[in-house]
């Protein structure tokens, strides 16, 4: 018999244990997925140009983590979707699965794209997240 099933302890003696009134059946009830509201933010209007961006400096550094960059750069080869952006390669990514096979259909190698990224990293890499469609031009 489970844990579950058995009880807590009672105020009887040490280790005796009372049943449940109503133990639970080890099913979670059926929830339907709650999508959260997140403010849309424009990215013309907060990105990074690569003017604003002082000569020589490179923008891997935790001053430019999490910032949205508008990115123009040209589509390095390998297996990996990833970009040429001011002499560094950055992988590009996106967390809704759709949009990331249509960024791979789209952005073919030796291609220029263009698009709004928000710059981060992982796994020792840095990357572009695209947060949703409006962001590539």
């Amino acid at each position: 018999m489970p844990a579950y099933d058995l009880a807590i302890v009672g105020a009887g003696p040490a280790g005796q244990y009372v049943d449940l009134v109503r133990p639970s059946t080890g099913e979670l009830p059926a929830a339907a997925a709650v999508k959260v509201a997140r403010p849309r933010v424009d990215p013309a209007k907060v990105a990074v140009r690569p003017e604003e961006i002082p000569a020589g400096t490179t923008i891997r550094s935790a001053g430019f983590k999490g910032r949205i960059f508008h990115v123009e750069g040209r589509v390095t080869p390998g297996s990996r979707l990833a970009v040429e952006y001011r002499g560094e390669t950055y992988d590009v990514w996106s967390f809704d699965e759709p949009l990331r096979a249509q960024l791979r259909a789209r952005f073919r190698e030796g291609a220029t794209v263009r698009f709004y990224g928000e710059l981060g990293q992982y796994r020792e890499r840095w990357q572009f997240v695209v947060r949703e469609a409006s962001w590539v031009e």
